[in-house]
């Protein structure tokens, strides 16, 4: 994928913006693509992964998709009839390119965005409704083919940019070459790169925590710090670069809230919970087996209950401290039905009637949508691990972003910053970011990856493309600071499970001649509270006769608010 967002300039007024899917639909009057039913589409079909499809339909119809993707974004026209895979001797490879490029031809149609892609490629000047001059048509190395001709053909169509706007508009964004001193230049220009250790400077400070919690209100005090020793001007010269989590994002709008610091780039509205998945995933264990007192507890406690909060609430301390819940038994009409529905099933006909009564039961939600997916796989038993996993909850991601010049900017791992700051302070530098880890392709080798390449022309990207443009995207990412680099990098995850350094905090430590990750990390809990980089405090010493070593246990586990 490309690094670079492609963006158009209004011809008129100079105007940047996205080149978005519902932006190119409009301008080429391409029709919305329908949904594609893979899973009704692969039923029944004899592939070679038909036996995959058998035991784990679920799992195979999302590997099939993503592979069908792939194949499909490593062509330059975006149709089955670019596959040739006469070339390929007989092998695995070849056959399951071969029934992908059968599933393709069978389907009609790629999902969004490369149904709208398709129509573009395929379009001319002509049929563009609005100019859409592209204001860097400058090849990205690390775009599929797709992209790739996506870009050729609306520069072919509208042109580019004229020059004077995109001067203008490069001196508004961050270097991609890197422009600090010291050490810090030098992991600008060559992360990802054989290079010889330099001697550290003050230029690169790498602090360990406790958890992303700890984290985000170290980074939000020592941002605090920098302004009040006047080491930047104003909070829009300070950066957080976070891991796209909104645990990590809630957590520096709190700690910055919290020491009144404007952040800019949060979203305008955050993620939201997948209350319907929720629930959905707690009935199923309530229909499964005979109702667990947590499970029970949490139905009782959620907002799409046709009953109020307290009442939730007082059912679920009820059912928590003696099994049962007087208020509950209490209960007429429709909720009344709900709970009297909530009976382990043996079968798919009780499962699906005793779901169709909590639906009914319900007020301002619709179980139906969720409930056909899982009639879809169910057959004559019951495969309570696989509806599990089909029902469980997806978070509803952030919406928009609160941009503005005066605040803290806020930057997320799988974008490049979106202006230069002097200070840039990035989290999250343990565990598997910066970049992730590719994974292995469960559709094709390694192996077979690099014979399609070299027998068919189709460049499908393997663990090393992957790594390659994860590294390139960090290291732009580091390039928008120009004075600092404060790294930080917690010991364990809100889990409580230990992390280990990732790819690039190993990169960094070697490129600064450290032997290992853990030579860089300079733990602050280690260190004589005078000389922590940041304001600290104690929390006053519990009264009533509490031993001292729980006082001493819980001034460790204080966060450091600045």
């Amino acid at each position: 994928m490309r690094i670079d967002p492609l963006l158009t300039a209004n011809p008129i007024t100079g105007a940047v913006r996205y080149v978005t899917d519902d932006l190119l639909r409009e301008t080429y009057l391409a029709p919305k693509s329908r949904d594609l039913d893979f899973l009704a589409t692969l039923e029944g079909r004899n592939a070679p992964w038909s036996a995959s499809f058998e035991a784990a339909p679920a799992e195979t119809t999302r590997a099939v998709e993503a592979a069908l993707t792939a194949v499909a974004r490593s062509t330059q026209s975006l149709s089955p009839t670019e596959l040739d895979v006469s070339a390929l001797p007989e092998c695995r490879a070849k056959t399951h390119l071969t029934a992908l490029k059968e599933l393709w031809k069978d389907l009609g149609n790629l999902p969004e965005p490369l149904a709208a892609w398709a129509r573009v490629i395929c379009s001319e000047a002509k049929d563009a409704l609005e100019p859409l001059p592209i204001l860097d048509p400058s090849p990205c190395p690390h775009a599929d083919a797709a992209e790739a001709a996506l870009v050729e053909a609306l520069t072919l169509h509208h042109g580019a940019a004229p020059e004077a706007v995109q001067t203008s508009w490069r001196r508004r964004q961050p270097r991609g070459d890197g422009s600090a001193v010291g050490c810090y230049g030098v992991v600008q220009k060559q992360l990802g790169a054989a290079t010889n250790p330099v001697e550290r400077d003050s230029t690169v400070s790498c602090f360990g925590l406790r958890d992303p919690i700890e984290e985000a209100q170290f980074a939000a005090a020592l941002a605090q710090r920098m302004l009040d020793d006047g080491c930047v001007d104003g909070p829009g010269e300070i950066g957080f670069l976070v891991p796209d989590d909104p645990a990590y994002v809630l957590a520096m709008q709190e700690g910055c809230e919290r020491l009144g610091l404007p952040l800019a780039g949060a979203p305008e509205e955050a993620a939201r919970r997948d209350l319907t998945g929720e629930l959905l995933s707690l009935l199923l264990v309530l229909l499964s087996v005979p109702a667990p007192r947590t499970a029970l507890a949490s139905l009782y406690t959620s907002p799409l209950m046709p009953w109020t909060r307290d009442v939730g609430h007082q059912m679920a301390r009820e059912v928590m401290d003696y099994g049962w819940s007087k208020t509950a038994s209490q209960l007429t009409g429709s909720a009344k039905e709900l709970l009297d529905a909530l009976q382990p099933s043996h079968t798919p006909e009780q499962l699906f009637a005793r779901l169709g009564v909590v639906d009914r039961s319900l007020v301002d939600t619709n179980l139906q949508p969720r409930l056909a997916s899982l009639r879809a796989v169910t057959r004559e038993t019951l495969d309570w691990a696989l509806l599990h996993n089909l029902a469980a909850p997806n978070q509803i991601g952030a919406v928009g972003h609160e941009r503005f010049v005066e605040g803290v900017s806020l930057f997320t791992e799988n974008a490049l910053p979106w202006r230069p700051v002097r200070q840039l302070l990035v989290l999250g530098l343990n565990g598997n970011r910066w970049p992730h880890s590719p994974g292995s392709d469960p559709f094709f080798t390694e192996a077979e990856i690099a014979l399609i390449r070299q027998k068919t022309g189709l460049q499908l990207k393997g663990r090393r493309e992957k790594l390659a443009r994860g590294l390139e995207l960090f290291r732009r990412q580091l390039c928008a600071g120009t004075d600092g680099l404060t790294l930080l990098a917690p010991a364990k995850s809100l889990l409580g499970e230990p992390l280990s350094p990732s790819t690039g905090l190993a990169l960094i430590s070697h490129m600064l001649g450290s032997e290992k990750p853990a030579d860089l990390v300079q733990d602050v809990r280690a260190l004589p509270r005078d000389q922590w980089p940041v304001a600290w405090h104690l929390p006053p010493r519990l009264s009533h006769g509490v031993r001292d070593k729980l006082v001493n246990r819980h001034a460790r586990l204080t966060p450091v608010l600045g």
